[in-house]
């Protein structure tokens, strides 16, 4: 089911979709520059995937990761009466408010599912801790069959020199002027050229809170348009390293072995952290510059680099196996 929340020709043309797959939904229309606005449309998307589920007499539910449409699927799922699976359950932050709204969707959805699929050892951990364990699988993060799939159709790029790649669209970090003029200040600690996809979003409040014009100022840094997946992730292979607050980037830098800087307070996925290449910069200019210096010279240690997402064969195969089993 499909809510606008991303573009249908990408999605179509990067991952081979057919259109006749796709069910549309009316009642959520996309992304909402308004938290309040798009949490209002919640009730109306909830009834309308209940209703296609009572539709197509579906047998199992199955929803993805932290965003409205997931804490909208998992509701439907539960309230008709049908069993529900979780892709990307287990992972926590140890806050709701970091980040906000996510980290309380992808809590209801892993209540309300009867299956959880873990993308990791420490998100399976943290759904035993909760009492889950019974029904929950290790599968890893299909985030890596997406990686394989894609990095097979990247073109190579023009950008020869070293570049940093950066994004930001976290709500807790775009709806407070004070975060997002310490992510400028963060950026703008870089020597090396910066390249910015600027998120529809994120352009609007930088524009809100008068700081559009400090960025375009910035003689390092080159705003883009947002890119394709395929141009995003050939981008993100040819970077030096990544700045960024998204989890899904968070986790794409860890498997192609790229450093990155979290604009964030808190991350739900610890591994990076572990391992060595990610590194949490609780916003904190000072200990960000430090990290940024060392990025640009290509001065830290290099880590012994495994997959933590990957396990003993491809997780889309191993979630597909298991439903067939459990459903036929």
């Amino acid at each position: 089911m499909l809510t606008g929340q991303n573009n249908v020709s990408d999605m179509v043309t990067d991952f081979g979709i057919r259109n006749s797959n796709l069910v549309e939904l009316k009642s959520f229309r996309g992304v909402s520059l308004s938290l309040a606005t798009g949490l209002k449309r919640t009730p109306a998307l909830i009834s309308e995937i209940r209703s296609q589920l009572d539709r197509m007499d579906v047998k199992c539910a199955v929803f993805h990761g932290d965003t409205t449409t997931t804490f909208a699927a998992a509701i439907a799922a539960k309230r008709s009466k049908r069993e529900a699976a979780h892709i990307e359950a287990g992972l926590r932050s140890g806050s709701v408010l970091e980040p906000v709204p996510e980290e309380f969707f992808r809590r209801v959805a892993d209540g309300r599912a009867s299956i959880l699929f873990a993308p990791s050892r420490e998100a399976l951990e943290n759904l035993r801790r909760e009492g889950k364990q019974g029904k929950s699988v290790l599968v890893g993060n299909t985030i890596c069959d997406v990686l394989n799939q894609v990095s097979k159709r990247v073109t190579s790029t023009s950008y020869n020199e070293r570049f940093v790649l950066v994004t930001s669209h976290r709500y807790e970090n775009i709806f407070i002027k004070s975060r997002l003029k310490r992510i400028l200040q963060i950026i703008d600690a870089c020597r090396l050229p910066v390249y910015w996809p600027l998120h529809t979003m994120t352009e609007a409040q930088l524009r809100r809170f008068g700081l559009l014009e400090q960025l375009r100022e910035m003689s390092n840094v080159h705003i883009l348009p947002t890119l394709s997946y395929v141009d995003f992730v050939g981008m993100l292979t040819k970077s030096a390293y990544v700045i960024t607050d998204g989890g899904g980037i968070e986790e794409e830098s860890l498997i192609l072995g790229k450093p990155c800087l979290l604009l964030r307070r808190r991350t739900e996925r610890g591994e990076g952290l572990r391992i060595g290449l990610t590194f949490l910069s609780k916003l904190d200019l000072r200990y960000s510059r430090q990290i940024i210096d060392k990025l640009d010279s290509g001065n830290l240690p290099t880590p012994t680099m495994h997959n933590p997402y990957l396990f003993e064969n491809s997780p889309t195969e191993l979630i597909g196996t298991f439903l067939h089993r459990r459903f036929g």
